[in-house]
C-alpha cells in the first residue's frame, strides 16, 4: 500500500515508509487500513480493528485464517466485497495467497481514495484536475503518516505521541534535511537550464533563514527572516513562482496556504513532466503520474541529496525506522 510522508511534492519520495511490519513490530500496514475503512466511525471502531487483527494468531493455521476473515468481514466490509474472489481461494499456510489479498486491500483502499480525490476537484481542465487530485492524495498521505506515527508510539515508554502538523524541530540558523530539500527543488524548478542562477538561488535562501546582526533584526527575527525568504522568492523564483511570492508579500495568506502554494508548484511541473498522452482524469491514470513522479523525485534527490542526507533517507524510508530522524528534520 503506498502511503507518504509530506515533504513537500517531495513526499512522494516516502512511498515506502508505511509498508507493513513483520515480527513483533506492530504492521502499521494493517493500521493504515483499519483507519481508511473506519475513520468516520471513530476512534473505538479503529483500534477494535487492529487489535482484532493483532490477535488472530498464526495465519498459517485455519483457526488464524479463519479469525482474520472474521475480522475482514467485520470491519473491512468495503474490501471484503472487493477482494472476495482471492479470498475464497485462501488456505491455511498458502502465504502467497495471503499477500494476494493483501496487495488487493491494498490497491482498493489506494483507489478508492484517488477516486475521492478526483471527485473533491471541481475544475473541467483535465491537467488542472489532475493537479487538484494529486495535491488532494498528498495531504491524505500527510493525515496518515501522522496518524501511524501517533498510533505506534501511544504507550510506548519514553515516547511521547507526535502532534500533527508541529513543525519539525531544528537548530536556529539552520534549515531542516526537508527545507534543504524544498528549497533546492524550488530553485531547480524556476531557473531551469541556468544552473549558476540556481546555486544563487540556493545560496540566497540559504542567507535569509540565518540570524542577521542587525539590531533590527535581532528585536524581530521571524519578520526579518520571512524579509529575507521573500525577497530570495521574489528575485529567483520569478515568474514561476510570482503568485506565492505576492501571497508572502501582502500576507494575503495563513502560513500553510504560502506554503501549499509552493508545492502546488512542484506538483504542477511533476504533472505536466508525467502526463503526456493523458486525457482524462481517473484513478488509473493518476497511479500513472503518481508512479511517474515518485521516479522523478526519487532521481532529484540522488543527484542533489548530501551524503549525509541520503544517510539520513536512508534511515527515514528503509525498514529500520525505529529512530527519531523524521521528527528532527
Amino acid at each position: 500500500m503506498k502511503q507518504f510522508g509530506f515533504i513537500g511534492s517531495l513526499l512522494l519520495l516516502a512511498a515506502s515508509i508505511i509498508d507493513a511490519k513483520r515480527g513483533e513490530k506492530e504492521d502499521r500496514g494493517m493500521i493504515i487500513r483499519c483507519m481508511a475503512e473506519n475513520y468516520q466511525n471513530g476512534e473505538e471502531t479503529i483500534k477494535a480493528c487492529t487489535d482484532c487483527f493483532k490477535n488472530v494468531g498464526n495465519l498459517e493455521t485455519e483457526a488464524g485464517l479463519s479469525a482474520a476473515k472474521e475480522c475482514t468481514i467485520q470491519y473491512l466490509p468495503m474490501v471484503n466485497q472487493a477482494c472476495s474472489a482471492p479470498i475464497s481461494q485462501l488456505t491455511a499456510g498458502d502465504m502467497e495467497k495471503i499477500e494476494e489479498v493483501v496487495d488487493c486491500f491494498d490497491k482498493t483502499l489506494e483507489t478508492k481514495n484517488y477516486e475521492r480525490c478526483i471527485g473533491e476537484s471541481g475544475s473541467t481542465n483535465t491537467e488542472e484536475k489532475m493537479v487538484d487530485g494529486v495535491m488532494c492524495v498528498l495531504k491524505s498521505w500527510k493525515w496518515t503518516m501522522e496518524y501511524v506515527k501517533n498510533a505506534t508510539r501511544a504507550g510506548k515508554p519514553g515516547k511521547r505521541p507526535g502532534r500533527p502538523g508541529r513543525p519539525g524541530k531544528g537548530k536556529r540558523g539552520k534549515m531542516g534535511m526537508k527545507e534543504k530539500m524544498l528549497t533546492m527543488a524550488h530553485c531547480a524548478n524556476a531557473n531551469k537550464g541556468n544552473e549558476t542562477r540556481r546555486g544563487e538561488c540556493e545560496k540566497c535562501f540559504k542567507k535569509a533563514v540565518k540570524p542577521s546582526r542587525n539590531p533590527r533584526a535581532r528585536v524581530n527575527p521571524k519578520e526579518a527572516i520571512l524579509a529575507a525568504i521573500t525577497g530570495c522568492s521574489d528575485k529567483y523564483l520569478s515568474p514561476v513562482y510570482d503568485k506565492c511570492t505576492s501571497m508572502m508579500k501582502e500576507k494575503t495568506g495563513e502560513k500553510d496556504e504560502v506554503m501549499n502554494c509552493y508545492i502546488k508548484v512542484l506538483v504542477t511541473d511533476l504533472v505536466q513532466t508525467c502526463s503526456n498522452e493523458v486525457d482524462e482524469v481517473t484513478a488509473e491514470t493518476m497511479t500513472t503520474v503518481i508512479d511517474c513522479g515518485k521516479e522523478e523525485v526519487k532521481e532529484f534527490v540522488m543527484e542533489n541529496a548530501s551524503p549525509k542526507m541520503l544517510e539520513k533517507l536512508g534511515k527515514m524510508f528503509g525498514d529500520d525506522d525505529d529512530s527519531d530522524e523524521d521528527d528532527e528534520n
